[in-house]
């Protein structure tokens, strides 16, 4: 978040530092009221003990008021904030079709970015003149106890001479820590906006309230309420008392609103009068030619995102170093996400040549083992292929470790995705039988329980691991139809990673079978790595509309998108080499919609596909066991 958005989410809350000050205040004027009742009246003391009960007081009126003058305006303001949102995201939007420009992504992401930090309205209500009165205010109370602590004196014989500095002391402490949150709101709310002169002069005309302020009394006013009361002239008493009352309030908003800028304008003409000075200084000694090539570059960078910054106000321009601030803010997330960018990942991607995976991981020749088929979900598919592939490792090269880091990085990427489209329970059930194979395979190399390294020690072949591995499948399907009492938390998820690794299995002996020769351990694997990169790669072209989903987040509240669009950028950071991979390939011929699901994909015919490389070209590169393996834990 950009410095004004941290002011107004941590300031702007105040009730901990104001919460502390009163605690602090209330302890030791609980002390010196014992001390004032103790026959020692210190004409000194119970004077500061009088303007302590006075700020005490205070504080907890400005609590109070400010509060209650700001919960009526919330409503009206998430309205208007909503309804510029909305026509700027016509604005923002973009066609349908599916682009793998990173450019393109980030100047979208940067759009929604700007939308959403200024769009919550925490963030408005805090750039009122209501917060800068309020926070002059408790700035004005706490230089008051300052002066009083200066002019305080104890009595010269006194027994409670060191007792009473103290009690002074901690009581001005309690005001400081109390006028904290003020201050930072007074200063944050009159740094909000550019000095310009229509702004300038509106804001001097202390009278003008604008409609937001009072337009949820005006709401109450002309909806109808349902009464039992009986009798016309009873219920047009009703309607008058119920006008009288709401007239009453909203000239009560508007007096406080009114007295609010009255008060707001001694810090704003202070800062008016400052900026003034600044700027003549800076045309004297001509700092306007000293140009900061940075600061220029996110100047001229502002100027293209400027008109997606949502104000309640069209008058008031949104200070230039807060927009600046939070376009630095986006730029630093981008940077920081690109650095860290899943290389293990990466580098198994560049051996993908096509999308050729898809159709191979399953043979429509393999007969199902029960009536209930399970749907196939990108992360179950390259799990089941992952588990195979960590059993058969042992066999030529150890492949499996290389490949347990790449996976680790490119779940968290696949989960993205599968949480943005495949909302359908049956997928949603076999995400999550996914997450716990994996959870086996990554920590302890088992399947289902099953040692997947066992067979491989045992200098079983790859042929006899396959069979292996689809003979304890069949089992688990089996034993699942059998079972009349299923518990659904369990056996229900064995079942689905059961009958993946199933079919999966046998689709790999049925293509190893029909071979001339039995592949060797090397050139079986180098065939499931590549299955897996084409897999990959295609769950990967979702990634555009993954990320345009995020960062829209259209069904969100308003305050929660800052955290989708983070969310987005940061995903899109991750992605970045990974879309220009994408960037490069030939898509097949197939509907957007249909992208989000491997079934669909598995359904396409095979001359739609475009080819990948050769079986015997591109070994893969895995590192070893003994070579450095930048793991990142994802929790998947």
């Amino acid at each position: 978040m950009f410095g004004f958005s941290n002011t107004a989410s941590i300031f702007f809350n105040r009730s901990f530092w104001e919460s502390v000050g009163i605690i602090i205040k209330r302890v030791f004027l609980l002390l010196q009221s014992i001390y004032a009742f103790s026959g020692n009246n210190d004409s000194n003391l119970l004077e500061h003990w009088f303007w302590s009960g006075c700020v005490l007081r205070s504080v907890r009126l400005l609590r109070s008021n400010s509060g209650s003058v700001q919960a009526f305006i919330v409503p009206a303001t998430r309205r208007i904030l909503e309804h510029r949102y909305k026509e700027l995201h016509g604005l923002a939007s973009y066609p349908q079709e599916i682009k793998f420009s990173y450019e393109e992504l980030e100047h979208n992401v940067k759009k929604y970015w700007m939308m959403a930090e200024t769009g919550n309205p925490q963030f408005a209500i805090a750039c009122s003149e209501v917060a800068s009165a309020f926070g002059f205010i408790g700035s004005l109370i706490f230089l008051s106890s300052l002066v009083t602590l200066y002019h305080f004196e104890t009595t010269q014989y006194s027994d409670y001479n060191w007792s009473q500095k103290v009690i002074v002391g901690i009581q001005s402490l309690g005001n400081f820590i109390g006028s904290i949150a003020p201050a930072f709101r007074c200063f944050a709310a009159i740094n909000c906006f550019e000095l310009s002169k229509k702004w300038s002069v509106n804001h001097l005309n202390i009278f003008k309230v604008e409609e937001h302020w009072t337009q949820r009394f005006q709401f109450w006013k002309r909806s109808h309420v349902r009464s039992h009361i009986p009798g016309r002239h009873c219920k047009i008493v009703f309607h008058i008392s119920k006008n009288v009352i709401l007239n009453i309030c909203i000239a009560l908003q508007i007096m406080l609103v009114v007295i609010c800028k009255l008060i707001s304008l001694v810090p704003r003409s202070f800062m008016i009068l400052i900026s003034y000075c600044w700027y003549f200084c800076k045309l004297l000694i001509k700092f306007k030619n000293e140009v900061n090539v940075s600061n220029s570059n996110v100047r001229s960078e502002m100027n293209e995102y400027a008109m997606y910054v949502l104000q309640i106000e069209d008058d008031a321009k949104l200070s230039e170093r807060i927009s600046i601030n939070a376009l630095k803010s986006i730029n630093k997330l981008l940077s920081k996400s690109e650095k860290n960018e899943p290389r293990n990942l990466i580098k198994l991607l560049k051996k993908s040549t096509g999308f050729k995976g898809v159709l191979e991981f399953d043979n429509d020749q393999v007969p199902p083992l029960h009536s209930e088929e399970t749907k196939n979900s990108w992360s179950l598919v390259v799990v089941t292929l992952t588990a195979i592939v960590v059993a058969l490792s042992n066999t030529a090269d150890d492949h499996g470790e290389g490949l347990i880091a790449c996976m680790r990085e490119g779940l968290r990427i696949v989960r993205n995705i599968e949480e943005c489209f495949n909302a359908d329970s049956d997928l949603v059930n076999t995400r999550k039988a996914a997450r716990r194979v994996w959870t086996q395979v990554e920590v302890y190399r088992k399947w289902l329980q099953i040692d997947l390294q066992k067979k491989a020690h045992e200098r079983k072949t790859s042929k006899e691991i396959l069979e292996w591995l689809r003979n304890d499948a069949v089992k688990i399907v089996i034993q699942f139809k059998s079972c009349k009492r299923r518990r659904i938390d369990d056996s229900h998820y064995k079942f689905i990673a059961a009958s993946s690794m199933y079919r999966v299995s046998q689709t790999i002996l049925i293509h190893c079978s029909e071979l001339e020769n039995w592949p060797t351990d090397g050139k079986l694997l180098e065939w499931l790595l590549n299955m897996i990169a084409d897999i990959l790669c295609a769950c990967f072209t979702n990634l555009p509309r993954t990320i345009k989903m995020m960062y829209m987040c259209h069904h969100d509240a308003i305050e929660k998108r800052e955290n989708s669009v983070r969310s987005a950028a940061q995903l899109l950071g991750r992605s970045r080499k990974i879309l220009e991979i994408l960037n490069t390939r030939q898509l097949p011929n197939i509907d957007v919609d249909s992208m989000a699901y491997i079934s669909k994909w598995h359904e396409l015919p095979k001359s739609e596909i475009p080819n990948g490389a050769p079986l015997n070209q591109n070994q893969l590169a895995f590192p070893s066991p003994n070579e450095s393996v930048i793991i990142v834990n994802i929790g998947v």
